[in-house]
C-alpha cells in the first residue's frame, strides 16, 4: 500500500508549452469594425510575445451566433478563441440544442 501511495504522489509530467502551433481567434463580426481591429491588434501583440501565429477569423452573421457556435463546437484545446463583446450577453436566443447538435 505504501508503494502505491508513493507512486501516486510522484510528480506529474509537465505539459508542453503553450502555444506550439497557430491559434485562431474567431471574430463574430464583419471585417473592418472596431472588434475586428482590436482582434487584429491583439493577434499581432500575442504573436510577437508568444512567438506563434495568432490569426483573426471573421465569422459574422446571426447577431454573432454563427461565430460563437463555431467557437463552441471547436476542439477544447485552447487553440480556438472567441473575441466576444458585450452584445454576446444579449444572445439568450441561442438554443442549447444548437450548441449540442452537429453541423
Amino acid at each position: 500500500m505504501a508503494l502505491f501511495a508513493a507512486l501516486m504522489a510522484a510528480p506529474a509530467r509537465a505539459q508542453e508549452p503553450y502555444p506550439v502551433r497557430a491559434v485562431e481567434i474567431i471574430v463574430p463580426f464583419a471585417v473592418g469594425g472596431a472588434t475586428d481591429l482590436v482582434a487584429r491588434l491583439l493577434c499581432e501583440g500575442l504573436g510577437q510575445r508568444l512567438r506563434q501565429p495568432f490569426v483573426a477569423i471573421n465569422r459574422p452573421g446571426a447577431n454573432t451566433n454563427l461565430g460563437t457556435l463555431a467557437a463552441v463546437r471547436s476542439k477544447p484545446d485552447g487553440y480556438t478563441l472567441l473575441m466576444a463583446s458585450f452584445g454576446l450577453a444579449a444572445s439568450v436566443g441561442l438554443p442549447q440544442s444548437a450548441v449540442r447538435s452537429g453541423p
